[in-house]
Parts: structure tokens; sequence; C-alpha cells
């Protein structure tokens, strides 16, 4: 297992390679679980001015059950979704070889530095796709069933059809879409609007730190329903 200064003495290679800067810092599950983040310099643009800033999140546990890792993570500047899930080859994580050497370490930070350029470059490639591709009402409808599908019990079902409801809401009528109504854009938008920010998580203040971790770590029900709708919405391209 790595020490906390040590994990965190990436960051500080980061900054030295690349300009990153330090935004947040804290612990997760009782401090079994550690993170800071960084934000990289410069920024991506989709469609022309939307901005999304890039920043690395880096983690690990005390607990055996995560070892050192970087994420890349886009996020949204007019309504801070996180928009973290996989594309095609890009990877957004890479896992990091614990060493004492600093030119090994140095060679790590700029590793962690190469996957968020490929990444940050992949991303906006897939989005000004999705935002160049039309989308029907019968074929939003149709992914949106994909996601929170019309089965099982009754109640399940009905929390389905409200959340695919609510996603078709913000789609049609939310300010933060409101540029990209009709795309498959928009539609991600959507969903990442609603997983992250709108529906309301089971058990209360827990649930919403569990959210939180999931976005970030890009595990959980959020994470990956977000994983799925841009698959899905991919696959169209």
């Amino acid at each position: 297992m790595v020490q906390n200064a040590d994990a965190f003495g990436l960051l500080d290679d980061l900054a030295g390679a690349g300009g990153a800067r330090f935004e947040t810092a804290g612990m997760l599950r009782t401090g079994s679980r550690v993170f800071a983040t960084m934000k990289l310099p410069g920024t991506i643009r989709i469609a022309g001015d939307d901005v999304h800033d890039m920043y690395v999140a880096v983690a690990t546990s005390h607990d055996g059950s995560m070892a050192l890792t970087a994420m890349v993570t886009p996020v949204r500047v007019v309504c801070q979704n996180t928009l973290s899930f996989g594309i095609g080859e890009a990877p957004r994580i890479h896992r990091i070889r614990h060493t004492s050497s600093a030119k090994a370490r140095m060679a790590e930070a700029e590793a962690v530095l190469d996957t968020a350029e490929h990444y940050a470059k992949s991303f906006a490639e897939t989005a000004n796709r999705l935002v160049s591709m039309r989308l029907g009402r019968f074929d939003a409808d149709a992914m949106l069933e994909k996601l929170w599908p019309d089965v099982g019990a009754d109640c399940t079902k009905a929390r389905n059809a409200e959340a695919r409801a609510m996603v078709l809401g913000i789609y049609d009528c939310s300010q933060s879409t409101a540029d990209y109504t009709g795309t498959s854009w928009g539609l991600l938008q959507s969903v990442s609007e609603y997983v992250e920010h709108v529906a309301k998580p089971r058990g209360g203040i827990a649930g919403a730190q569990r959210r939180a971790e999931g976005m970030l770590f890009g595990d959980g029900t959020p994470a990956r329903l977000l994983a799925k709708a841009s698959s899905l919405l991919g696959a169209l391209v």
C-alpha cells in the first residue's frame, strides 16, 4: 500500500511536468481511500465555444481495495457535468507503479499526462461527432429505455419511467442543453445532468457520497449509466 505522501508526491511531479494545478483533496470510506485532483492547463472546446476543463484525480486506498491510480475526467464548465466514460481505445485510467526513484516518478507523471492528452483529443473528436448527429425522438426514447428498461416489478417500472421522463425534460427544456436539443450530444449531456445532479440518491448523505465517489472513480450506477449511454450513442455515429 502507498502512503499519502508518496501518492500525492506524484501530483508535485504533474505540476512540474505539465503545469497542472491543485484543486481538491479528501478522503472517503472513513479514510480508507484518499484522493486529490488537479486541473490541467488548457481547455477543450466542443462545437466552438462550449468549454470543458480537464482534470486528473489521483487516488489510492489503505485497505488494499485500490492501487495508486490516475483518472482523467473532463468537466463541462457551464453546468459542472462530469463526463467520465471510456472512448474507444483512448483510456482515461492509468495505473501508477510505486517507485522511490525521482526519475522513474517523473516518467510516471509524463505517462499520466500522455494519457490525458490522448483522452482529451479523443473526447473532443467524439463529442463533436455526437454534436453533428441529429437524433429523432424515436431513437432517443429507444436509447433511454435501454438505460431504464420497462421491465420488472411495478415499482421498478414506475421509477424507470420517471427517470426517462426526467431526462427527456432536461433534453427538451434545460438551458444547459438548449444548444444541443435534437442531437446525440444533447441527450448524453442530459443523461449526465440527471444522474449526477437531478436523481435523488438513496441513503441520504451517505448515498450522495457514494454517488460522488462513483463519478470520481468511474464506478457505481450513475457512472455505469453514463458509460452505457456513451457507448450506445457512439455506436450510432
